[in-house]
Order: C-alpha cells, then sequence, then structure tokens
C-alpha cells in the first residue's frame, strides 16, 4: 500500500475533493477543472467549425465562378455539413456524473505499435502503456508510477462516466 500523500500526489486530489466524492458530488476544484476542459474544447471545435466554414465558402465561390463541376459542389456541401455539425457539438455540454469502481487493483502493461499497418516503409516501434482495472472498469494510460502503490489492494476509485478521468482515489483493505 503506498501512503496516501503519495497517491493523492500522483492523482492530483486533496482531501476536499475525496470527501466530495465519497458523497457522491463534485468537489468545487473539480467542477472548475471539468468546466474549463470543457471550455477549452468548445474553443477548439468553434476554430475548427470556422476555419471549415471559411473553407466551405471559398470552395463555393471558387465552383461558382470557374464552371459547373459536381465534384467542387459536393466538396462545398460536405464540408458545410461538417461545420454545422461541429459547430452545434461544441455548444453541448458533455454530461459528467460521478462514478465508483470498487476492487482489488490490477495494472496491466498493454503493447501496441505505432504507425500504419498499411504503409511497410514506416517503421513501426511497439510502445507500451498500462492500464489500471479495479471493479471491472479499466482505465487506460494508467500511470505506472501507481502500480507499486496501488497493485493488488482494494480500492475506491471515483471518476467521470464520459472522460473515466480519475478524480480520487481511497484505500479500502490489503488485497491478498
Amino acid at each position: 500500500m503506498g501512503t496516501k500523500e503519495e497517491i493523492r500526489g500522483h492523482l492530483s486530489f486533496d482531501e476536499a475533493d475525496l470527501f466530495a466524492n465519497r458523497n457522491g458530488r463534485f468537489s468545487k476544484k473539480q467542477k472548475k477543472k471539468l468546466e474549463d476542459v470543457d471550455q477549452w474544447t468548445n474553443r477548439f471545435l468553434q476554430i475548427l467549425a470556422m476555419v471549415l466554414f471559411l473553407g466551405a465558402i471559398w470552395s463555393i465561390v471558387a465552383t461558382f465562378n470557374s464552371g459547373d463541376s459536381w465534384s467542387d459542389w459536393i466538396l462545398s456541401i460536405i464540408l458545410l455539413a461538417i461545420t454545422g455539425w461541429l459547430f452545434s457539438g461544441s455548444r453541448n455540454k458533455v454530461d459528467k456524473v460521478l462514478e465508483k469502481a470498487e476492487g482489488v487493483v490490477n495494472f496491466v502493461k498493454v503493447e501496441s505499435k505505432t504507425g500504419s499497418v498499411t504503409d511497410a516503409e514506416i517503421d513501426r516501434m511497439t510502445v507500451y502503456s498500462y492500464e489500471m482495472h479495479v471493479g471491472g472498469v479499466h482505465f487506460d494510460n494508467a500511470n505506472p508510477a501507481l502500480i507499486e502503490h496501488m497493485q493488488g489492494d482494494i480500492y475506491a476509485v471515483y471518476y467521470t462516466n464520459s472522460t473515466q478521468q480519475i478524480l480520487s482515489a481511497e484505500f479500502i483493505a490489503k488485497g491478498n
């Protein structure tokens, strides 16, 4: 079992966060952090939508001036459709619900290859990451520094349902 301070440091939470999570709520700090991520994502999608919109307008003007090419008109319509979809998505908030997984913590090393499977000219590298499994839930890209602190012990892990971002964790009991 790792010390509380080490685990809190690796997962970036404090006693107020854990207290709120135990009671089924987000702490003020966690709400602010989740809202900041939403705002950044929305800004990014809005900028991307504007770039695509300008590209669609440019494509329409170029197509209108150059002639009657069906493929150019289709491209313009597709760009406008994607723009509308992105812009509508940028105004939607992700419904974040606090979830709890409780059980024995097990870290699994995952091997994957970089690059494209179909491009034979690119040397594919093997990369490794870790998943943390707790009570039937798995968390991708787990911090390997947590292995020595949590592996095999029973923990309650609090996380968001949509992104599975770990918000806090608490030791329950020593594992077998």
